[in-house]
């Protein structure tokens, strides 16, 4: 089952980011991403919830509510959204292995989209942090304290660290969405990617409450810049009749980068937190150089950064 609802997964992701693309424009882009953005951000927080007070005691009610809201999804996806992009019919397309290699070849091809794609790997290697060597450092070093009169240990502190992520996100996203446009989205990217790359550094360095909490705000605020402004210029790379091929391989930026997550434990003995906190600071750094590097590569007059 966990088989099936990766490949689901990963049809389903491609082909949904196609059609928002399709329906927005360039002035539009950052704007849509971020709500779209915070419409996941929500769902989450929402779904942690409730998954939490019914998985133990009402898991059957529990798998019965994701069934009602994945077949309304289905009915709402098939009745109230209309296909808006053109598609030209061709007789000798195919499908399969060698109509997806050759796919991939075309976009492996296409060298300022596979340094984008270089530069959101970065940046995803540096998030999952959080569910790797933070994880491991918090529940190893962070000495149990009590705040509000709730006692805290390691594993504690993470969740509330992701809780004030998501909420910061859920509730800031649209005075952020609102503050992006006709303003320079490059340097809204590097501001926003340094100061998500400095909270998860401190986050691989410290262990006292009062930093952590400052390092979620950090980065928090930082997502919110850098994710709706690369988006929107990712939209910009892709071609508009080979999106889904384009999609499909931007898709495996999160399974790259949770590779190179788990493999910084490897010399997480050897490096200590501190050359963990400097590794994520020389990701950020490279995460911004590749992005820079392939948006200078779009002709001039695509580029209006």
């Amino acid at each position: 089952m966990m088989f099936l609802g990766n490949i689901a997964s990963g049809l389903i992701s491609p082909a949904s980011e196609a059609m928002l693309i399709d329906v927005s424009t360039e002035k539009t882009r950052a704007f849509m991403y971020a709500i779209n953005y915070w419409a996941n951000n929500l769902a989450l927080m929402v779904g942690m919830i409730i998954g939490g007070w019914l998985f133990e005691r009402h898991f059957l009610l529990l798998t019965t509510i994701l069934v009602i809201i994945n077949i309304s999804s289905l009915l709402l996806t098939k009745y109230l959204i209309t296909e808006t992009h053109e598609q030209t019919i061709n007789k000798k397309s195919h499908v399969g292995f060698q109509s997806v290699f050759h796919s991939y070849q075309i976009v492996l091809c296409d060298a300022r989209f596979v340094i984008f794609t270089l530069g959101g790997i970065l940046l995803l290697s540096v998030e999952f942090q959080r569910t790797n060597f933070i994880a491991i450092h918090l529940a190893q070093s962070f000495i149990h304290t009590k705040w509000l009169g709730i006692s805290f240990d390691g594993v504690k502190i993470l969740s509330l660290l992701t809780s004030i992520n998501t909420a910061i996100i859920v509730l800031f996203t649209a005075p952020i969405s609102r503050w992006i446009p006709n303003r320079n989205t490059k340097k809204i990217f590097v501001m926003g990617t340094m100061l998500f790359t400095l909270g998860y550094a401190l986050q691989a360095y410290v262990n006292t409450l009062p930093l952590l909490i400052f390092s979620s705000f950090i980065l928090s605020f930082g997502e919110l810049m850098y994710v709706p402004t690369r988006q929107s210029k990712l939209a910009d790379l892709m071609p508009e009749n080979k999106r889904g091929a384009y999609l499909a391989f931007n898709g495996s930026i999160f399974q790259l980068g949770k590779v190179i997550a788990a493999s910084m434990l490897i010399g997480a003995p050897f490096l200590v937190s501190f050359g963990i906190a400097t590794t994520i600071m020389f990701l950020g750094l490279g995460a911004i150089i590749l992005t820079l590097w392939a948006l200078r590569l779009i002709p001039d007059n695509q580029n209006n950064i």
